[in-house]
């Protein structure tokens, strides 16, 4: 079971980053807005959960959070790290 979790979070983390890195080199400027709003909700996200010190965050029937908001961080951080390259 906990493998089994732990590759739905490591198949969310790659989809968003796969997300993230098609909206930030696109030539559309909506997917670009969209790829930094993504960035900046992951920041905002892990701040808080960084600051309440819990897994996740409880709206209603959502839940927000958990190990795979900052892998996703860190990941975005590695697509930028790939994009920066290549432009150089």
């Amino acid at each position: 079971m906990v493998i089994l979790r732990s590759l739905i979070v490591l198949g969310a983390v790659l989809l968003f980053g796969l997300m993230y890195y098609y909206f930030s080199i696109s030539r559309n400027e909506t997917f670009k807005q969209l790829a930094f709003f993504m960035k900046i909700f992951y920041l905002i996200l892990s701040f808080i959960l960084a600051f309440v010190k819990q897994d996740s965050i409880i709206i209603g029937d959502l839940a927000f959070g958990g190990r795979a908001a900052v892998m996703i961080l860190i990941m975005i951080e590695i697509v930028d790290s790939f994009i920066d390259k290549k432009k150089e």
